[in-house]
Order: C-alpha cells, then structure tokens, then sequence
C-alpha cells in the first residue's frame, strides 16, 4: 500500500466519524428539544440517526477518499 492510499484512507475514516459524530449529536440535540425524559425516544432516535448517519458517513468517506487518491496520484503523474 502506497503513501497516498493510507492518506486517503486516513482521511476518509476522520471524514466518516465526524459526520457519524454530526448524526449522533443531532440526534441528542433533537431528543433535548422536543422528547426529553422518554428513554424509549432516545432509544428509538439513537438508531434511526446512527443509521442514517453511518451511511452518510459512507458516502461522504467514498467521495473523501477517491478525491484524496486522485489528487495524489494527479501529482505523482504531472512531470516536473
């Protein structure tokens, strides 16, 4: 494995656990607001937004990491 793979693999995985982080602390911020006190809703609002937030974070670790590897292999292929 090249240098600018374990880059792009680094990057995407920080990329993925701050939106998986961005879903959890909607969804804290979310049960705070309107249902507070029910430990059935912050059950319930835990695994709807870690699902939705880990394939957000998914998504957005792909696009990071083809981004990162591309960049670098941009610059590794441009003669100087």
């Amino acid at each position: 494995m090249e240098g600018r793979h374990v880059a792009a693999i680094s990057a995407a995985i920080a990329t993925g656990i701050v939106v998986l982080a961005a879903a959890e602390l909607a969804a804290l911020v979310l049960y705070r607001r309107l249902l507070n006190g029910s430990p059935i809703a912050i059950a319930v609002l835990v695994v709807v937004f870690t699902v939705i937030g880990g394939y957000a974070a998914w998504l957005v670790a792909v696009v990071v990491f083809s981004a990162v590897r591309s960049a670098g292999e941009e610059a590794a292929s441009t003669p100087d």
